[in-house]
């Protein structure tokens, strides 16, 4: 009996000391939660394992060989110095290859670039930009927000108010970040005759990497689309029977555009599922298209065959060269064409290649199996090395999990806590079991 009651009695101290110490490692991560705000440098961990995730050879989405870009490169500012100058060019270049990419059939022009004020001594040739896009169905051309005080006139304000989507928001998403008081407006002449215009403010984290943007802007109390999101509006109407009158955000952080809906942040913004590497999309230098359109005109065989590159492609025309900076820094490279992050959003919209985080819950439950495994391995198995060599397993097996889910399921599951939680249960119920 006294010996029953010795048994009974560590069995109920163990235990007990079991329970105090999870305690005191659940409290511990409270207090630096809380106090020293481990979790912002647990996130940007987090942040570095979803970088690492794109440049895995598992991965399985590839991008639209509907989408070119069309670059104004460093070759193009040499090749086309004598006959436009230097940078900037006069902007009626800009409506002749936009003119002539829609006549050779292309779905859609579009230009990361803006046109803000007249060029001076040069008003003539932005008012020729203007009257040519004017014309023009299927070309869009950006502009940007601040929060400065407001600074335009009346009737620009009336303009850019124009331009807003309708849109119901019955979420609780903070927009704040995506909230602005002013607008650095285009010329008069595009923003009056244009209504194919989106918006180009970008987005990164805390360590300078964009690795999501939002898709809609609050100015006026109105909803103005992201460039891409503009764009990609008109070719999802275009394959609808009956298209869509406006967007709806819906109280699960949704984003309904017609037929598709896309997952958005609790700030109202989407992860970018990136195809790849800079270059991934097809890159052709406007030099080319330039000198063709010219050769056409004069009657001689051109440098590309506009028809057969450009017919039913959606183009996108950007600054790649170096000496005009319009660079990110994204998972893949610091060094990343801003054109090119607009064709990934763009692509991620049409083709529906959605990326989404997993919910918290779901990442607590994955902790809380994961904490099981972990202590139940090192409760019933004797050997430590044994031990070991399980829990190093169950790591590596939950890695290799998450990159599948990651690449074939577009989800992101928290990889970082996890790790954690197998290494504090390890590591604390090996000293409690072998040492104490």
């Amino acid at each position: 009996m006294e010996q029953l009651k010795q048994l009974v009695g560590k069995k109920i101290l163990g235990t007990t000391l079991y329970f105090l110490v999870i305690l005191t490692i659940i409290f511990s991560l409270w207090v630096g939660i809380n106090v020293f705000k481990i979790n912002q440098l647990i996130e940007d961990i987090e942040l570095k394992t979803l970088d690492l995730r794109f440049k895995l050879p598992l991965q399985t989405v590839k991008h639209s060989d509907d989408i070119i870009i069309l670059a104004i490169d460093d070759n193009s500012l040499e090749i086309l110095g004598d006959e436009l100058g230097r940078w900037p060019w006069t902007r009626e270049i800009h409506g002749v290859v936009a003119k002539g990419l829609i006549e050779a059939g292309a779905r859609a022009v579009v230009f990361d670039l803006m046109f803000i004020g007249y060029q001076k001594g040069f008003e003539e040739y932005d008012l020729k930009l203007a009257e040519t896009l004017s014309k023009l169905d299927k070309v869009y051309i950006a502009m940007n927000f601040d929060k400065r005080e407001e600074s335009n006139p009346i009737e620009i304000i009336k303009a850019i108010e124009d331009l807003a989507v309708p849109t119901q928001n019955f979420s609780k998403l903070d927009l704040e970040d995506v909230t602005f008081t002013n607008c650095r407006a285009i010329l008069p002449e595009l923003l009056k005759n244009t209504k194919q215009i989106g918006i180009i403010n970008h987005s990164r984290d805390n360590d300078s990497i964009s690795r999501r943007n939002a898709l809609l802007f609050l100015y006026h109390d109105k909803y103005y689309p992201y460039l891409a999101l503009r764009v990609a509006m008109d070719v999802i109407k275009d394959r609808m029977e009956k298209p869509f009158k406006e967007l709806i955000i819906t109280e699960d952080n949704y984003l309904i555009i017609g037929d598709t809906n896309v997952p958005l942040q609790s700030d109202g913004k989407m992860l970018v599922n990136w195809y790849g590497p800079s270059q991934t999309y097809t890159y052709i230098p406007i030099w080319k298209v330039i000198k063709s359109i010219n050769q056409i005109q004069a009657g001689d065989p051109p440098v590309l065959d506009l028809e057969k590159t450009f017919k039913n492609k959606i183009i996108l025309i950007g600054a790649t060269a170096s000496s005009l900076f319009d660079i990110k820094t994204t998972p893949f490279s610091r060094v990343h064409p801003g054109v090119e992050f607009q064709a990934t959003v763009l692509n991620n919209i049409i083709t529906g290649d959605f990326l989404t985080r997993a919910p918290w819950y779901l990442n607590l439950l994955i902790c809380l199996i994961l904490f099981i495994l972990t202590g139940i391995c090192v409760l019933k198995i004797r050997s430590g090395l044994i031990t070991f060599c399980i829990t190093l397993s169950i790591t590596f097996a939950y890695l290799f999990i998450a990159s599948l889910v990651f690449n074939y399921l577009f989800v992101w599951i928290d990889v970082v806590y996890p790790i954690l939680v197998i290494s504090i249960t390890f590591t604390t119920m090996y000293v409690i079991k072998y040492v104490i």
